[in-house]
């Protein structure tokens, strides 16, 4: 019980910011050192890595790796207690006040802002054509631009004579301008000849720049071999499937005035148009199509939706669209929303001069400010500079100790509550439940009597339609702060139990404990976590039968779910016996990324894999291995792989010889292991295993730590006949199982105690 005061708990309302564009950024830095009090922040981005556009011409150029111009937004949003949302936003209904997500329920907001940046103005006679590159997404460019002129390489490779790679660039802009010469870079440093062209369809490239830019650009160009063409529109590129023996074009060019130039690919960096979204958004748009704002950067429709960066059209003020301008919207956004919670008058965004920096893709930039344009090594170093500064403001680790500032929310803010009770006190309010389940779609399927909408104590089950063989139990703090991720992942946690013997899951009830808070809050998060759980439970064939909720200071979240056999013998842990070969399904790592999670020390792509694999339903593994005549069968959790494997041992009396280098694992949690990250049980799985593992000298410890890390969702492990080991694998990875490993034997039992023990090589 506590004892009046304040909780901590959900937060009274909620600030989402669709997209991670640059003045986005700024306002989740802002976030980490003073959050607005009562207020959670959340962030949907269908991006985990961000790549900085002003470094992308030197990662062509070859000047930085990849990695040091990317921006891991997991790591940010970890270390400024955002919620952050990986998902494609869809829509928004400014009225009611939800933003539509791809896949998933809509989320609710107070206040919303966009920052989701512009799109390339392909004509529509050029999209569609596969070698027409867009420069966006800048993350997957080069790869694909790599791969583009690796096929017209290949394709050239059978001519009669080897002729350069013909590469057209549109768009004489700052962007065309400086990928064509990093482009160029990228050639020369493959050692592959080729031939570019750059067209404008303005009368100058660089419009808007001072004059001696323009000459200092236009000298480099001709340097480095880059012809240019301006005054000139395409408007149409063909695709023919001409003679490779003659070394031929596959693309003709078509321009306005009716003249054709033939190439082999056309990288698109013109100007940037709205992004497809901003049709479904349901604000009010300018001519072009962008979101139309307020100088305040407040959408005109009045609606709480603020816009910044290149999607926004200030109103009676038309800007360039340069990142520059989003960045220093950043710091006018973040006053004005922190005003707007406040009730407090909006500022005005006064746009100025700015300096602006061009790469030239040789270790040299151009500077252009009021007029005055400087050239050189020494312009570069200060490009360099500011970029890198950048990059590092938004590469924000926090210790693995630090608290959260005042005001912080991580689920929720600090909310005035009375006093709280435990036991049946602590029951969450019939209204948030009616609300909650009331909103999730589907009906109880028929043998039911009682259901999660009725208000019955108890469901009572049909034998005869639905004759329940096996139950099982799972529950677990929320690791995540995407409620509908965690409700998915505890459904499949749950159901694994089920599939590992060979049942086919019928029902589950849920088992959820919410943070104190508001109706609203309280509500909302009830039902994206059932949303996400019944999303699994539909995919098994199964029904949610209601549950029981109640109220903590953190949030729980578990299914007890409810098999059947359909006449079958279960499948067990025993019945291992010397030469079976041990199949996992899954990789392991899950525990030192859940761990990381918790220190915002996880990188994007660690989690990335994790959550793939979290999310991965053993269904099918489960369904191969009853076909397959597998003969026992346990899903590896929170005991660790060794800890399971014993659990095996022990009730068939065997010894099993494990092959650790075959153990598969998620990329990353090796060096997760070797920063000392760990679950809190790893030191418990440890103890429980000794005596009964002998680790061969000499393997690494940050390999050995595998053995022992607790699994969420993990895999199942599977022990299968020697000789259709490599073919039960094959039939894995054919239905999805992709991770699927032989990573060991069962021998027969060693002399000592129990004799049954676990070898690893």
């Amino acid at each position: 019980m506590t004892m009046g005061g304040e909780v901590t708990g959900l937060p009274q309302q909620d600030l989402v910011l669709v997209g991670a564009g640059y003045a986005h950024l700024h306002l989740v830095r802002q976030w980490r050192m003073a959050p607005i009090p009562g207020v959670r922040l959340t962030v949907v981005s269908p991006d985990r890595e961000l790549t900085y556009s002003g470094m992308l011409p030197g990662v062509l150029s070859g000047l930085y790796s990849a990695d040091a111009a990317t921006i891991d937004l997991p790591q940010l949003c970890l270390a400024s207690s955002a919620r952050l949302i990986s998902a494609a936003v869809t829509g928004m209904d400014p009225d009611s006040r939800i933003i539509r997500v791809e896949g998933r329920p809509p989320i609710p907001f107070d206040v919303a802002s966009i920052a989701i940046g512009s799109s390339p103005c392909l004509p529509p006679a050029v999209a569609g054509v596969s070698e027409v590159i867009s420069i966006k997404p800048l993350g997957d460019f080069e790869s694909r631009f790599s791969a583009a002129v690796s096929a017209v390489r290949s394709r050239m490779a059978v001519a009669t004579h080897d002729r350069p790679v013909e590469i057209l660039v549109v768009g004489g802009g700052a962007a065309g301008c400086e990928l064509a010469l990093a482009l160029e870079r990228w050639m020369v440093r493959r050692r592959f000849p080729a031939r570019f062209l750059l067209v404008e369809s303005q009368n100058t490239i660089l419009r808007g720049y001072s004059s001696r830019t323009v000459e200092r650009m236009q000298r480099e160009l001709r340097a480095r071999g880059v012809a240019l063409r301006v005054s000139q529109s395409i408007v149409g590129v063909d695709r023919r499937e001409p003679d490779s023996s003659a070394g031929e074009f596959l693309l003709k060019v078509q321009f306005e005035d009716g003249s054709v130039q033939g190439t082999d690919l056309v990288i698109w960096a013109t100007g940037g148009g709205p992004m497809p979204l901003v049709e479904h958004l349901g604000l009010p748009r300018d001519d072009r199509g962008f979101l139309l704002v307020q100088k305040s950067l407040q959408s005109i429709s009045g609606a709480p939706v603020f816009a910044a960066g290149d999607v926004a059209s200030l109103l009676g003020c038309p800007l360039p669209r340069a990142g520059v301008h989003a960045v220093r919207q950043g710091a006018m956004l973040w006053n004005n929303i922190q005003h707007w919670f406040q009730r407090q008058p909006l500022r005005e965004y006064r746009p100025r001069g700015f300096l602006s920096l061009l790469s030239l893709g040789n270790g040299r930039a151009l500077a252009d400010l009021a007029g005055w344009s400087f050239e050189g090594s020494w312009v570069w170093k200060w490009k360099d500079a500011i970029d890198r500064r950048f990059l590092q403001m938004n590469r924000i680790a926090p210790s693995p100790l630090e608290e959260p500032g005042p005001g912080a929310t991580g689920e929720g803010g600090r909310v005035s509550s009375g006093m709280r009770c435990s036991g049946c006190g602590s029951k969450v309010s019939a209204s948030v439940l009616k609300t909650a389940l009331g909103r999730l779609e589907g009906t109880t399927a028929g043998g039911i009597q009682g259901s999660r909408r009725s208000p019955d104590d108890a469901v009572v089950v049909d034998r005869e339609k639905f004759p329940v063989d096996v139950f099982s139990v799972d529950f677990f703090p929320a690791f995540l702060d995407d409620p509908y991720l965690m409700g998915r992942i505890a459904a499949l946690h749950a159901l694994s139990d089920l599939w590992a013997m060979g049942a086919r899951p019928v029902g589950g009830q849920a088992l959820v404990t919410l943070p104190p808070g508001t109706e609203r809050q309280q509500s909302e998060l009830l039902y994206q976590l059932l949303a996400g759980g019944l999303h699994e439970l539909k995919s098994a064939g199964a029904e949610l039968w209601g549950g029981h909720t109640t109220e903590g200071g953190e949030l729980l979240v578990g299914f007890s779910v409810a098999g059947c056999l359909d006449g079958t013998a279960p499948l067990l842990k025993s019945g291992l016996v010397p030469g079976q070969s041990l199949i996992l399904t899954k990789p392991l790592g899950v525990g030192a990324v859940v761990a990381a999670i918790g220190q915002g020390q996880v990188s994007a792509g660690t989690l990335a894999e994790a959550l793939h694999w979290m999310l991965r339903s053993n269904a099918s593994a489960a369904r191969a291995a009853r076909q397959s005549g597998v003969t026992s069968v346990t899903d590896v959790t929170g005991f660790g792989l060794a800890g399971h494997l014993l659990e095996m041992l022990e009730s068939s009396q065997v010894s099993a010889r494990l092959q650790l280098q075959n153990v598969p694992r998620i990329g990353g949690c090796r060096e997760l292991f070797e920063r000392g990250i760990r679950s809190s049980l790893d030191a418990a799985n440890r103890k429980r295993a000794e005596g009964r593992i002998e680790v061969t000298a000499g393997l690494a410890e940050s390999d050995v730590a595998l053995l022992f890390d607790p699994q969420t969702s993990g895999g199942l492990l599977l022990g299968v006949p020697g000789d259709q080991a490599q073919q039960i694998v094959t039939l894995l990875r054919q239905k999805g199982d992709e991770g699927a490993c032989v990573v060991g034997v069962i021998e027969s039992p060693g002399s000592g105690p129990g004799g049954w023990r676990i070898r690893v090589e």
